[in-house]
């Protein structure tokens, strides 16, 4: 079955990660792959300074570039009881342990019950979530790890960050991002607000096309559920900044376990991935040679498989 008009929400960020050797794609790069066989919609911190960067068939979102009464008024598209953000955010950034090894079942749509359920339940037994076992040896001494390393770092996410004024949000996604210390809260802004702005979208998939955009796509998936695709250019390990030790990994964890799909860069990542945190080979694809012509079908593909 060949779908006619695939609409796709795409979670993006201001810069790529290198992956050593192998050109990394960014957002934009993949929005004009995806945008002449899609209807696309683009979340973004903030817009390119020039226009011309943009695909024209695309519908695209600079967070940042918005007014404080555009922010506001995505409230309205969110059920009341997710008006105090968010289901996941709070749960990386503290090192709790609930869900952190629990693996992705295949999509099954959430109910309502599941879209109304307050967060600690949501983070506890979601309805995507599996009965996994304990962890072997190896896997606990990983956790351990996280949980000194969320204590010790000295980026780790303010506890009130998902509370911050509507106006420090802006402030942080206006500006370009680096690799400084405002990385973890532009991660929690963006999620914050993207959350409640691609709900104001018409998509059937949610591309998040980088790791700071992950966190977002987790709470879209548990609030429209949607399928989830996740690109990885990078794992944490590999970036090896204080930035990426902590509740990044413990996001990481999460988040590549309960995505209906994973793209790897490489082939080297893509075993990474399956022996690292035990994902299901036929969940683990190889980012296509061609994005113009193998992107598109990927998507089409996980939601096919999940109608």
């Amino acid at each position: 079955m060949k779908m006619n008009n695939l609409k796709v929400l795409l979670l993006g960020w201001d810069n790529a990660y290198p992956t050593g050797d192998v050109a990394t794609p960014d957002t934009l790069e993949l929005a004009r792959a995806l945008a002449p066989y899609t209807q696309l919609a683009v979340l973004l911190p903030h817009l390119p300074a020039s226009d011309t960067e943009l695909p024209a068939e695309a519908h695209v979102t600079g967070i940042g570039n918005l007014t404080l009464a555009e922010l506001n008024a995505a409230d309205a598209y969110l059920p009341s009881e997710q008006l105090t953000p968010v289901a996941y955010p709070s749960f990386p950034y503290v090192g709790a342990e609930h869900s952190i090894d629990e693996v992705a079942q295949p999509f099954a749509p959430a109910t309502d019950s599941a879209l109304t359920d307050s967060a600690s339940a949501l983070l506890d037994a979601d309805a995507f979530a599996a009965t996994g076992g304990e962890p072997d040896a190896a896997e606990a001494n990983d956790l351990d790890q996280g949980k000194e390393d969320v204590e010790t770092a000295p980026t780790s996410a303010p506890a009130s960050a998902e509370r911050s004024a509507p106006s420090e949000a802006l402030a942080v996604l206006s500006a370009h991002a680096g690799d400084g210390g405002d990385l973890n809260f532009r991660v929690i802004q963006y999620a914050r607000f993207a959350t409640r702005l691609a709900l104001q979208e018409q998509f059937a998939v949610t591309y998040a096309a980088d790791w700071p955009a992950w966190l977002a796509g987790l709470e879209i998936r548990q609030l429209t559920g949607h399928p989830l695709v996740l690109h990885v250019h990078t794992l944490a390990a590999d970036r090896d900044t204080p930035l990426d030790r902590g509740w990044i990994m413990e996001l990481e964890r999460l988040a590549l376990r309960r995505a209906d799909l994973v793209l790897a860069a490489t082939a080297e990542l893509r075993e990474r991935l399956i022996t690292k945190y035990g994902l299901p080979t036929q969940r683990v694809h190889l980012q296509p040679d061609s994005l113009t012509e193998g992107l598109r079908q990927v998507l089409e593909d996980v939601v096919l498989a999940t109608v």
